[in-house]
């Protein structure tokens, strides 16, 4: 076979790692920074849409552009390395239910709970995530 058809050496894997997250921060793997709700960035009881703003206007750690996490997100909280606190309770995400788009999932990473609700009938823990 002549050198121009020879095969591609394969691509050698990924191996950067995200910063480490800054204070009021915590990383999951897969990287994922999620905010720890401490005295210093409290994470707020809110009705859906006003966590989704909320989450939108997040300054933590210098980084901006945080965002409501979806469904399997928050499951992942309860497992991350560094243990976060006040996990207790249902936390809202930003997925939505298929058979009614006014209704989002809410899930309590402790127990591994969770069901759907209208996004403007109870407030639940909201905590933002990012990507790094």
């Amino acid at each position: 076979m002549p050198a121009s058809e020879a095969p591609a050496a394969p691509f050698a894997a990924p191996t950067a790692k995200p910063p480490p997250p800054p204070a009021g921060v915590a990383l999951l793997d897969p990287p994922l920074y999620v905010q720890r709700c401490d005295a210093a960035a409290p994470c707020p009881a809110l009705l859906q849409p006003a966590g989704e703003s909320h989450c939108r206007g997040l300054k933590l750690g210098g980084l901006t552009g945080w965002r409501l996490p979806d469904r399997a997100e928050v499951a992942r909280f309860a497992r991350a390395t560094d243990p976060l606190e006040g996990l207790e309770g249902f936390h809202w995400t930003r997925t939505a239910y298929t058979e009614d788009s006014k209704q989002a999932w809410i899930v309590d990473p402790k127990t591994g709970q969770e069901t759907t609700i209208p996004r403007d009938r109870k407030p639940f823990t909201i905590r933002c995530v990012i990507e790094p």
